[in-house]
């Protein structure tokens, strides 16, 4: 267990317009977990988190934005099993954070604060050691994520957030020969599709 105080003080100023903005933020963060490891390699985990990010960007109106505060809870299980080379890890989540910054939907050139978003989701990974020289890495994720509190995009997924994603890694490893030492490595990513604005028009 942990926290973290974090103070932030700003000012900008719109040359264009005169306009000044200050802000002064200031927040302590905490953050733990817990985990047990049972003989049989298991081990459920469960942590909290809590986030705080100074905004750095100002409005149309040439005021610094609030800062985007978060929470995050994550339940799991990780098994290494005592005579393989494996490590398997499942985990689901819940993530809210709050003043999140997106494209104006009247299309100016500014960010507009676009409420709370909250993500629920589930990671699944394994790693395996096939061989001496032989790795692999394979990864899923599956995202439900939606604002709750704006009042128009209530509901709506944010943009650029893909309910799926995956990923499949290996590389092997030169132990002999001329290339002992060398390691190489290929590998692909599945992003699945998501929307381009929170309106769901692109």
């Amino acid at each position: 267990m942990g926290g973290r105080y974090d103070w932030a003080d700003q000012e900008s100023l719109n040359r264009t317009t005169g306009i000044t903005s200050k802000r002064d933020d200031k927040q302590f963060t905490w953050r733990g977990g817990v985990n047990y490891l049972f003989d049989n390699g298991i081990t459920p985990y469960f942590s909290y988190s809590e986030s705080f990010e100074p905004a750095s960007q100002t409005g149309e109106n040439g005021k610094i934005f609030a800062p985007s505060k978060g929470k995050q809870y994550e339940a799991g299980v990780k098994y290494v099993p005592n005579d393989r080379p494996i490590v398997i890890t499942g985990a689901v989540y819940q993530l809210t954070k709050t003043n999140n910054l997106m494209a104006d939907p009247a299309g100016s050139f500014f960010s507009v604060e676009g409420g709370e978003i909250r993500a629920r989701g589930v990671e699944l990974e394994a790693k395996a050691a096939l061989s001496a020289s032989i790795n692999v890495v394979g990864s899923y994720t599956y995202t439900d994520a939606e604002y709750t509190t704006d009042t128009t995009y209530k509901g709506n997924t944010p943009a650029q957030v893909p309910k799926h994603m995956a990923s499949l890694w290996g590389d092997y490893t030169f132990f002999d020969g001329p290339l002992s030492g060398l390691t190489l490595g290929t590998g692909g990513r599945f992003t699945g599709s998501s929307y381009g604005d929170p309106a769901k028009l692109l």
